[in-house]
């Protein structure tokens, strides 16, 4: 919980200045991926934060689930202008704004404070062919269809490139 309330400072001192005055407008700060995710328990300990350290009560954290996260994205670029609704997201959406058919992107928006870091692994089984990140690119380059790549934020865990058509993905392995 230390290192969440560590997380949460940047946000809580960026909305500090003026943001307690009780005729402003109610803070909306919503989560584009399913309750009890990291992005929703992060989300909630930043809410809780701004509510113990008296810089903003009643903060609400709301949750808009789907297509990793292009459905909360583009409510927020439907409400442009609303300085009373933040959004909290991650890399899961960088990729998705390549892969979803929505016609609003990250350009959209304007990023206000980094609040964590996601740092990525790529790994394959031992019997793979591939033994290096310059293997995977070539291997991806040369037959992008034939590569099967999966995330943790990707429903059932595992989906194909991005090039890929649905008709070439594959079960997850049991």
């Amino acid at each position: 919980m230390y290192r969440r309330t560590l997380l949460a400072a940047p946000l809580a001192a960026l909305l500090a200045g003026g943001c307690a005055a009780d005729d402003d407008p109610e803070l909306r700060l919503m989560v584009p991926n399913a309750p009890g995710s990291g992005y929703d328990i992060t989300a909630r300990t930043i809410a809780t934060t701004m509510d113990v350290a008296a810089v903003r009560h009643g903060v609400e954290v709301f949750n808009l689930p789907g297509s990793g996260g292009m459905v909360g994205l583009q409510r927020l670029v439907y409400e442009h202008g609303n300085g009373s609704l933040l959004m909290l997201m991650g890399l899961g959406l960088v990729g998705a704004q390549h892969t979803t058919p929505i016609p609003v992107t990250l350009d959209a928006v304007t990023p206000i404070a980094r609040l964590i870091e996601e740092p990525e692994v790529v790994v394959v089984t031992r019997d793979a062919p591939l033994r290096s990140l310059d293997d995977m690119v070539h291997a991806w380059r040369a037959d992008p269809a034939a590569l099967l790549v999966g995330g943790g934020s990707s429903p059932a865990g595992r989906t194909t490139s991005p090039r890929c058509s649905s008709r070439r993905r594959r079960a997850s392995p049991r």
